[in-house]
């Protein structure tokens, strides 16, 4: 049993209750500045990841 439904007594997400707890709860996260930074790191990790992944492709279809 997951927050909502100990808060609420519901048996779905979509409920109004639910819906607007998410909600807050993304505005609270698009307004804290540490998760935006967070976000951004994760972003800029996979980018890294995704270059280096297209670098190791090319390699390895020159050498064949």
């Amino acid at each position: 049993m997951d927050e909502h439904t100990r808060f609420c007594g519901c048996k779905t997400i979509l409920c109004k209750k639910h819906i607007k707890m998410e909600e807050e709860t993304q505005k609270e996260l698009d307004n804290n500045p540490l998760h935006q930074a967070f976000l951004r790191a994760i972003k800029k990790n996979a980018e890294k990841r995704g270059l280096e992944a297209i670098k190791i492709i090319l390699e390895a279809s020159r050498n064949d």
